[in-house]
């Protein structure tokens, strides 16, 4: 899996991390919990963003600009005059309520590419539950900012399942997994923001624990595999012969191995339900798919067509298992 971690001028990793080593093993380790300034500045994602005219070839100033990083001069993304940009060192601050009241701790924070997409990852005081014993599931909010004009703040409610760090978008019907969030100054407003972002995070987490532990008790059957087959990956005899049938037939027999072998399926009660099923599906999305939309397998899980699709498999477990 490539990590597609942006680095500095001096080819530092821009990421920093308490906790767990990440699985490529990159990065500044911090002992203790960060503020959002002491994670901005252990990841090297103090840089500034700025926003330069571009010009045609014949010289005249074009009507875009492009967004650069001060220290590498990387060029991030085409904007329009509008765009103004938004330092890492403001986006985040308004999380730091959540931090010093102790009902979250930022546990990585780093940047993608060349610096255009950067996050901070905050695991979330007491949302860490089993749907089935031996199998914790911890979640967190993921708030990221992109400096190419493809979004602006997010936050959004994600999980991992801790043995073998599935991620899953808490996204259920009637429940969004990304909340834009509008940039402000004061301090009162960032503490009024900070409760809403908490707010919602314990309405999301209410309802993904809920689900989670009610597909943990429904028992799939081959009807209901075949059903969640054919709306994840599409239907073999509807197919042409070729290339197309064999790519889907090889992702079917990914998909029925990991529902069996894959990771986590030795706990007593994963194998054979529906939680089963929806994690075999999520191990396929982030291990083994065909990344669409970027060259990198971490934007994908996380902010592309993996994490879309993931959201959707969430959606018609539900469904089936009622």
């Amino acid at each position: 899996m490539a990590h597609d971690l942006a680095q500095d001028a001096e080819g530092n990793i821009r990421m920093a991390y308490s906790g767990n080593t990440p699985w490529h093993a990159l990065g500044t380790k911090l002992d203790g919990p960060m503020t959002s300034l002491q994670a901005i500045q252990a990841a090297h994602l103090d840089y500034d963003v700025t926003k330069e005219k571009l010009y045609l070839s014949d010289g005249r100033q074009a009507p875009a600009y492009c967004t650069m990083t001060s220290d590498t001069h990387a060029m991030l993304g085409v904007v329009g005059e509008q765009y103004t940009p938004l330092q890492n060192r403001a986006a985040f601050e308004f999380f730091d309520v959540l931090v010093g009241e102790g009902q979250a701790r930022f546990e990585t924070a780093g940047a993608l590419g060349q610096g255009e997409r950067v996050w901070l990852l905050a695991r979330m005081e007491g949302g860490t539950f089993e749907a089935v014993k031996g199998d914790p599931i911890a979640t967190f909010n993921l708030l990221s900012n992109s400096h190419d004009g493809s979004s602006g703040v997010e936050d959004r409610f994600t999980s991992e399942r801790v043995v073998c760090a599935n991620t899953l978008a808490m996204a259920l019907r009637g429940s969004a997994a990304v909340v834009k969030i509008r940039h402000t100054q004061s301090v009162e407003a960032r503490v009024k923001l900070a409760a809403g972002i908490l707010a919602t995070y314990q309405r999301h987490f209410a309802l993904f624990k809920d689900a989670m532990c009610h597909l943990a008790k429904v028992r799939i059957t081959d009807a209901m595999v075949e059903e969640f087959e054919q709306g994840m990956f599409g239907k073999v005899d509807e197919t042409p012969e070729g290339r197309g049938r064999t790519i889907l037939m090889n992702k079917l027999a990914k998909f029925e191995e990991l529902l069996v072998k894959g990771a986590g399926t030795d706990i007593p009660g994963v194998c054979g339900t529906a939680y089963g099923m929806v994690n075999a599906y999520t191990e396929w999305a982030d291990f083994h798919s065909q990344v669409k939309g970027t060259t990198d397998r971490t934007s994908a899980i996380i902010f592309g067509n993996a994490a879309k699709e993931k959201e959707r498999a969430l959606e018609l477990a539900l469904v089936l298992a009622k």
